[in-house]
Parts: structure tokens; C-alpha cells; sequence
């Protein structure tokens, strides 16, 4: 009798876990969706988050199931994880074949570097992690925080754009720039600022001859966890930019994510490119 009712106990919380979607055992793979998961107040669902989920500051004592782009399966499922949420840019794709063949239920979300996207990852999240309403109250929060730095650029319509180089980690002893198709350009189209470096594509190395022939009015370099600001924007000491005070060092995954932090990554752009914004 005593057997039984330890295993009728056993089978009963089992099932009340499962049945209460606030209980459930989840992984998340990207930086943004982390940070969405932390805005909606659905952090007591999370076990492991990957190696680009560093804010908020409680997610980095998580467990950790390493790179976003280089996965595996037993990393993974050694967490005994109930779902996994990541970004399109998680992989390798075989890998998440082969953990949604294990059972595991594995969403997908497209990254789409705009603030309609934003809201649609806002979105995704909430209905994965049953919350819905606080999705809406947290889209509602980040426009209001986006009109007044986009009442600054609108103010500067009509006027000569200012000009940006945005620079994301090294390639042996030059900076990588971002060019066309990345999130720092889409950051840049939002704040209506140009990219000194149009005939780039994705990153690529630039030369210290190219920094000082680009002529930015603006440099911008995103930092990664571990580097030292002064030590990056010393190597741009002599630029129109630094003369002017106009290079600016970035937390990358405030700059980049496109996640809840947009508009204070925005703000923080438009400051240096047109002034105080207005709070």
C-alpha cells in the first residue's frame, strides 16, 4: 500500500508539472529572445540559455549549452528540456532535426532586424510561454520609449545624414565593418545615419587606410564581454570622429539585438549622431 501511493504521488506531480505551463523545463537560444523571456517575467521556465544570452545579468549563472551556430544534441538534451525556443540563426540545422526527432518541441524565430520584427518576436515568445498579455503591455512600453528618438531624427529630416562606420570584433589586427545586410545597417536605416562603408557586404576587414578614407562622422564599435572600451577606441584616435568626440563603444548585444533594449541602443546612437535626445 505505502508502494502504491509513493508512485500514485510520484504520477500526480508529474502531471500537474506538465499540465501548468509556467512549470515547463525551457531552453533559449539567442541573446534578444533571452532578454524577451526576462521582459515578459517567464524566467522561472528557463534551465540553459546559449552562450550570446548575457543580459539580463541573472541569465549568465544559467546553464549554458554554448554557441548558438554550434549546438549539439546531447548538450542539450542532458538539461531535460520541455521546449526549446531559438533564433533562424541557430544551428546546425541537423542538430535541431535531430532534437525535434528526440520529442523535444523546438520553435524557430525569424530575426527580422526591424521594430515591427521586434514586436513579432515579442509575440512568438509570449504564445510559447503563455504570455500573451504581457506581450502587449511590453509593445506598448517600447513605443512609447521609441517616440522621442524618433521625433529627434524626424527633426533632422531634410538636413545633410550624418555618417557611421560600426565595427563587430577583429580578424587579426583589423576590425571587422558592417555593410549592407546586417543588423548595425539596419540600425543605422532606423536613425537615418549613413553607412561610410556602402560597398560592403556583411563584415568584412577594414584597414586602418580605410578608416581614415571613409571619414565617418561617427564610430561605432559593439563590445563584447571581456574587451576594454578604451583599448578599442584608442585605435581610432586619429579619426574625424574621435577629434570630434564622436566614437562610441557599444555593449554588442544592446547595439545588435534587437531585442527589448532597441530603443535605449537607439537613443544612445542618436545622442552622439544629433545631440541629446529629449527624454
Amino acid at each position: 500500500m505505502i508502494r502504491f501511493l509513493v508512485l500514485t504521488l510520484a504520477l500526480l506531480s508529474q502531471w500537474s508539472i506538465a499540465a501548468e505551463p509556467s512549470a515547463q523545463r525551457l531552453v533559449v537560444v539567442d541573446g534578444s529572445l533571452t532578454e524577451i523571456v526576462y521582459a515578459l517575467g517567464a524566467e522561472d521556465q528557463l534551465v540553459a540559455v546559449d552562450t550570446t544570452s548575457v543580459y539580463p545579468e541573472p541569465a549568465t549563472g544559467l546553464p549554458n549549452v554554448g554557441y548558438m551556430r554550434a549546438l549539439s544534441v546531447e548538450g542539450v538534451l542532458s538539461l531535460r528540456p520541455q521546449k526549446l525556443i531559438a533564433s533562424s540563426d541557430a544551428g546546425p540545422p541537423p542538430v535541431l532535426a535531430q532534437l525535434r526527432q528526440s520529442g523535444l518541441d523546438v520553435t524557430t524565430i525569424k530575426i527580422d532586424a526591424s521594430v515591427d520584427g521586434l514586436y513579432s518576436k515579442i509575440d512568438e515568445v509570449a504564445a510559447q510561454v503563455g504570455k500573451t498579455a504581457q506581450a502587449d503591455q511590453l509593445k506598448q512600453s517600447i513605443a512609447e520609449q521609441l517616440v522621442p528618438v524618433m521625433q529627434t531624427v524626424a527633426a533632422h529630416q531634410g538636413k545633410e545624414h550624418p555618417s557611421a562606420l560600426v565595427f563587430l570584433g577583429m580578424q587579426g589586427n583589423q576590425f571587422m565593418v558592417a555593410g549592407q545586410h546586417t543588423k548595425a545597417q539596419a540600425l543605422l536605416d532606423l536613425l537615418e545615419i549613413d553607412n561610410a562603408a556602402p560597398s560592403i557586404h556583411g563584415y568584412k576587414p577594414f584597414s586602418q587606410e580605410s578608416v581614415l578614407s571613409a571619414d565617418a562622422d561617427i564610430i561605432i564599435i559593439a563590445s563584447h564581454a571581456g574587451q576594454r572600451p578604451e583599448t578599442l577606441a584608442n585605435r581610432f584616435a586619429y579619426t574625424r570622429a574621435a577629434k570630434n568626440n564622436k566614437v562610441m563603444v557599444v555593449d554588442s548585444a544592446l547595439l545588435l539585438g534587437f531585442g527589448p533594449r532597441l530603443p535605449q541602443a537607439l537613443m544612445q546612437v542618436a545622442d552622439v549622431a544629433y545631440g541629446k535626445t529629449a527624454k
